[in-house]
């Protein structure tokens, strides 16, 4: 099985939730988009948990593993870690990407969470963004509220409490369907082994998540719409050729027609337990590909016409290393690495006393656990040479 060296025993280890918070990322490596994760976590005082850190897979000694090997693991190994930590439903799971900076503490999240689940009347909450992906589930999105600039969902943030998330990743990995998050598991650990055999690779492992993520919501969207389970029973109008996408979830199909109404013909499928909803408001989250004009204030970046300041930012796809001329952010112009212009402007907004008292933060406030969830207590020095230090820089 894997090993992410340095485990410090046999022993799961569950991180106690701070301020009510669990913030939750998958890594299996060190790379400078986290390393600016970190600065801005400890920062805010955040208390970030690595799932899957690996050494392993990154000094050598592992075969290549496919991407959407590690896009499953960002289902898989939230699944087993919440469901076997057992943590009290009132605690809030908070889930990035690693390309994310914080803007706020875990009392912000949860107040901005707090108001973000009221305005959609939904447990779960995603982050949005400008341009649909996969391109073909765009149309079946509804439209955005009112002014919001964003209608579509990304996967690389989500909040939501411990017993909706439970419901929701079991949804997207296949356990109500048949399979066996324990089997699920043994493939992430002995992917060699399994491709070695030949085995059917568990569709987890060969989906990307956004995909299992925007087709859900589409689906729980489109169910209401066409009257299952108490949704509405009037039947939508019907105008045009159907655009349709087969969900990964549960292999079903979902359609609307040409001008966007809901084709129930296709059926909408199961309903869960929990409602699925979007921040529009980006009162939580932000994803910067092609986000619109910005401003800096001090350390703060703000969206420039809805006035709203997330709490976690976004650089998904090619707004990591690409400078958008839409940001009317000229002082990044022209320079690579564009998580770490934020960075270092927040760096920058601090008192020296505080920046190291955020670099002093990193020994107590970053858990790394390798695959099997046990703690690792070395082999991250690399990543310590590479972080520690980096916010008084």
């Amino acid at each position: 099985g894997g090993g992410g060296g340095g485990g410090g025993g046999g022993k799961m280890h569950c991180v106690a939730p701070s301020g009510g918070v669990l913030l939750l990322l998958v890594s299996d490596r060190p790379n400078q988009f986290l390393c600016h994760y970190l600065s801005s976590a400890m920062v805010h005082g955040l208390r970030p948990t690595l799932l899957g850190w690996d050494s392993g897979s990154w000094l050598g000694g592992g075969s290549p593993k496919p991407w959407t090997f590690h896009l499953g693991a960002k289902l898989v190994l939230p699944l087993h870690y919440l469901a076997a930590c057992g943590y009290s439903n009132d605690t809030l799971v908070v889930f990035t990407d690693h390309d994310v900076l914080f803007q706020g503490g875990a009392a912000a999240l949860r107040e901005a969470y707090r108001a973000a689940a009221a305005a959609s009347g939904s447990h779960l909450l995603f982050s949005t963004e400008h341009q649909p992906y996969p391109e073909e589930v765009g149309p079946l999105f509804p439209p955005a509220p009112g002014a919001s600039p964003f209608r579509y969902l990304n996967s690389g943030m989500w909040a939501g409490p411990v017993g909706a998330v439970l419901e929701l990743l079991q949804t997207l990995v296949g356990v109500r369907r048949g399979e066996s998050l324990p089997a699920l598991l043994d493939v992430y650990l002995n992917w060699e082994r399994h491709t070695a055999r030949a085995s059917p690779t568990p569709r987890v492992y060969v989906d990307n998540d956004q995909t299992a993520y925007a087709c859900l919501f589409v689906s729980q969207h489109l169910a209401r719409a066409c009257g299952v389970r108490g949704g509405s029973t009037r039947r939508p109008r019907v105008g045009g050729r159907a655009r349709c996408v087969t969900c990964p979830h549960d292999g079903q199909r979902r359609c609307v027609r040409a001008n966007g109404s809901p084709d129930c013909s296709a059926g909408g499928g199961r309903l869960l337990g929990v409602r699925l909803g979007l921040d529009y408001s980006l009162r939580l989250f932000e994803n910067m590909f092609k986000a619109g004009a910005h401003r800096l204030e001090g350390g703060t970046l703000r969206h420039r016409s809805s006035g709203a300041t997330p709490l976690a930012v976004h650089f998904n796809g090619p707004a990591k290393v690409v400078h958008d001329a839409g940001w009317r952010l000229p002082q990044w112009g022209g320079k690579p690495d564009m998580p770490r212009q934020l960075r270092d402007a927040l760096c920058a907004s601090l008192p020296a006393a505080e920046r190291a008292a955020a670099d002093a933060r990193f020994a107590s406030h970053v858990t790394f656990l390798d695959p099997t969830f046990r703690r690792v207590s070395g082999g991250i020095g690399h990543l310590n040479s590479t972080c520690l230090g980096v916010v008084a820089a």
